[in-house]
This record gives structure tokens, sequence and C-alpha cells, in this order.
């Protein structure tokens, strides 16, 4: 549970077991009322036009290629991926964020859309990001489920350079952003795809970047404030609440929401994260040789923006050599 999360279900259920207050704060109802005022009003017409011309046209899908044949209908089996990108590459990937006035999750993105470009050779992508819908300082400590999912959408034809798509995926993330108070289910039934239980709706893919919140913790050793993203031995380590005291316990994660689902942080100046995968339709032999081929191309784009997503390289040295010695044989 996230440090911010965490303190806030504290000090509500605090407030709960003393009794009524006369403050009377937001609460989660409020929220729920205002979104359903929101999308009954002429706002919610607005969203929903501007999702319908967005999400225009045919919607392929990505035509990822499978180490099986897909399933008929999903069973959502799925297992992770770790990756992460040492300080010098993480360090590069946030110049180029600053040069482009983005930030490090477009540029990540960004990479992202060139991967799944250049293994399924489509240029209209399609990718899920996760949002916290608390925007409002009101609903900022309220308990509640306020995440939702934003449809990304990207055109990588061309192809451009990596430093053109950052500045495409940069307008395209704060378009959409500007336009998040729509709900995903109501924008599935709005636009009423064809519905394939195989396959999740209108995105296969999904990709975000967590913010790594620090939190105080009670160490056996070591300094306080450790990055909730960082836990390495989560049995030395317990969130301080105060009078309350929360031990972490780790967690499998047997099920995957989406083919694909990359999820990112940084913390102490590197990227780390996970690639959650379908098990159904991915080996994890092959899963590792998506990540290597995305640490691979985010350095080349790094080290050459200007460089078209064609001519990125997504083998390393060995894997070239491997080839050529193939080749030559």
């Amino acid at each position: 549970m996230p440090g911010r999360a965490g303190r806030a279900l504290h000090r509500q259920a605090a407030r709960r077991a003393a009794g009524p207050a006369g403050g009377g704060g937001a609460r989660y109802t409020d929220y729920v009322r205002r979104q359903a005022a929101l999308l009954g009003g002429p706002e919610g017409a607005r969203l929903a036009a501007y999702w319908r011309s967005r999400l225009a046209g045919p919607l392929p899908d990505l035509g990822l290629r499978t180490d099986r044949p897909r399933p008929r209908v999903r069973r959502r089996r799925g297992d992770r991926c770790p990756m992460s990108f040492d300080a010098e590459l993480s360090a590069a990937l946030r110049r180029l964020a600053d040069a482009e006035a983005a930030t490090l999750f477009v540029v990540l993105l960004a990479g992202f859309y060139t991967l799944l470009y250049r293994h399924t050779g489509q240029a209209d992508l399609r990718v899920a990001t996760p949002t916290a819908h608390r925007e409002q300082a009101a609903f900022s400590q309220v308990v509640g489920y306020f995440a939702d999912s934003v449809v990304l959408r990207a055109d990588l034809a061309g192809p451009p350079s990596f430093r053109v798509l950052v500045r495409r995926v940069r307008d395209g993330v704060l378009d959409a952003l500007d336009h998040q108070d729509l709900p995903f289910a109501v924008l599935v039934d709005l636009l009423n795809p064809e519905r394939d239980p195989s396959r999740p709706p209108l995105c296969e893919v999904s990709f975000g970047m967590q913010k790594s919140h620090r939190v105080r913790f009670r160490q056996a050793r070591g300094p306080e404030g450790v990055s909730l993203f960082g836990l390495r031995s989560a049995d030395a380590l317990v969130l301080d609440l105060g009078d309350l005291v929360l031990a972490p316990h780790p967690l499998s994660h047997p099920t995957s929401r989406y083919d694909l689902d990359l999820q990112l942080h940084e913390t102490d100046g590197t990227i780390a994260g996970a690639l959650t995968y379908d098990t159904d339709l991915f080996d994890r032999a092959t899963v590792e040789r998506l990540v290597s081929n995305l640490r691979v191309l985010l350095a080349a784009a790094a080290a050459d923006p200007d460089a078209p997503l064609s001519r990125l390289p997504m083998l390393t040295e060995e894997e070239q050599r491997l080839m050529l010695g193939w080749g030559a044989g």
C-alpha cells in the first residue's frame, strides 16, 4: 500500500473511531455525485465528442506475435518479468526528456511504442495508462477507488525519428489527460467496439510510471526514508504511521489484465519496474527478450534521438555477433 494512501486510510479510520466531527470534509460519495453530474451535463457531452473523434476509424488488433494461439476466452493468468536501467541510461533518458520539455513518462512511453512498432509493423498504436483521478485537492486524501485508465493513441507513420515521436507522444498525452474524466467503462460503451472475449477492450497493452513516494520506515539498520519501491528485504522494514505500524508482505501477481503491462518507477536516480505478461500467450524467455530489446532501443535513442525508429538497434552486441555468425554459417 503506498505511504500516502496508507496514512490517509489510517487517519480516516481514526476519525470514525473518535465519532462524528464538525468539519464535514469531502467523501467518496461526493466524488461519485460529482462524476455523475459531470457526465450528465455539457462537459460529459464534450468529453464524449472528443473521444469519438480521437478513437475514430478502424481500431485494429495489435498483432503482436505470441508463442501460443490466443485462447477463445481470456483467463488472465500472468507473471512478472523484473527490469531495470542503470544510472547512466536513466540519466540520459532524463536529459532527453528535459531537452524536449517532456517528462520521463513520455520518453519511456515513446520507447514502448517503438518496441511495439518494431515487433508488429503497426504505426497506429493504442496503449492504456492508469490514472489516479485525484487532481482535485478536496479528494486527494479521501479513501476510495478513484483509479481508472486512459487510452493513449500514437501515430508512428513515417516512421519519425525518436525525437519527433517524443514530441508527438508529449502532445498526445497532455491532450488525453485533459479529457481523462470520461471513465474507461463509459468510453467502451460509447464506442461499442466489437467484443472479443479473447482480448481486453480497446487496448491490448498498458504502460504506467508510478511515483515513488518516500515514507517513514523503522529499520533495524540503515537510514530512514527508504523509498517504497526500493524495498529489497521486506521483512527488515515496517511502515510507521505513529500509533499504527504496518509490516509489508510480498504478493505474487498471478493475473494479467493485458497481454503486456509495463509498469516502471524511478527510485534513487535509476529506473526499474516489471513487464507483466499473459502466460497463456507468452513464454518467459520471449518476455525477457522484449525487456532486453527495450533496454537496448532506449540506450540507442538516448544516444541518437534523431535516428529514425526503424534504425534503432534492439539487439545487444553479443546477439548481433551471434546473428552474424549464423549468417556466415
